[in-house]
């Protein structure tokens, strides 16, 4: 119910016209806010190159961080480092690394070969052979 301003005269107002003058409002509020409203342009990562960047075991037993020619392994389980230690771009898609591990104190490296932009194969000294896959960066 509302009141005239000389109170003798009370007028009703049922429900549905408050709906239709509250969506009225809402929707010209809108239409002005709105306008002054900048969409921020979709942001399109930059394509990784080389080994440059987060990697996955395929077993999912440890990420791998590359850069700036340092590289270190992180386990998945706890978060503890595992390996450290740097690699070489020896041709536009082979790397090798040297690898120290925190976990036996030994020393290898590995050859890798990076088969497209999100998987590299590497293969130890000892011959056994391992694969990564890249893992998208957040931004």
């Amino acid at each position: 119910m509302i009141q005239s301003k000389n109170h003798s005269q009370r007028v009703r107002v049922g429900f549905p016209a408050v709906v239709a003058v509250l969506t009225a409002f809402t929707v010209s509020g809108c239409a002005i806010v709105g306008s002054g409203i900048q969409t921020r342009p979709n942001y399109t990562a930059p394509t990784p190159t080389g080994i440059e960047g987060n990697w996955r075991n395929t077993e999912n037993v440890y990420t791998a961080s590359f850069i700036n020619n340092s590289t270190q392994w992180t386990s998945i389980e706890d978060g503890s480092i595992l390996i450290s230690g740097s690699y070489v771009q020896t041709t536009t898609t082979d790397y090798t690394l040297q690898l120290n591990s925190l976990v036996t104190g030994q020393s290898r490296s590995a050859n890798c070969r990076l088969v497209n932009i999100n998987r590299l194969n590497c293969t130890g000294q000892d011959g056994n052979q391992f694969s990564m896959v890249r893992i998208a960066n957040t931004v």
